[in-house]
């Protein structure tokens, strides 16, 4: 009785210890891409580039590359994907 327990255990603990190394499957997952919209507070100039770390709604920007006025962070948003049938 006894050395059917240990078989037992001995077998349970290697499936396990092989089950651990395993690489876990890859689940088909991508990051969104997102992106930060820039607009002029004194030209209509509006500007779109990826989001940077510290991003965020109404901070000030770099000048307006068109009229050197002040732009700010407008909307932030991801890209939206169609759905696949």
């Amino acid at each position: 009785m006894t050395i059917t327990i240990s078989v037992s255990a001995i077998a349970l603990s290697s499936y396990m210890i092989l089950q651990t190394r395993r690489k876990p499957p890859k689940l088909g997952f991508e990051a969104p891409k997102v992106f930060t919209t820039l607009q002029c507070s004194s030209c209509d100039f509006t500007d779109v580039r990826e989001f940077q770390t510290g991003d965020y709604v109404l901070k000030e920007a770099q000048p307006c590359p068109k009229c050197d006025g002040q732009s700010f962070i407008s909307s932030i948003y991801r890209e939206a994907k169609e759905k696949e049938e």
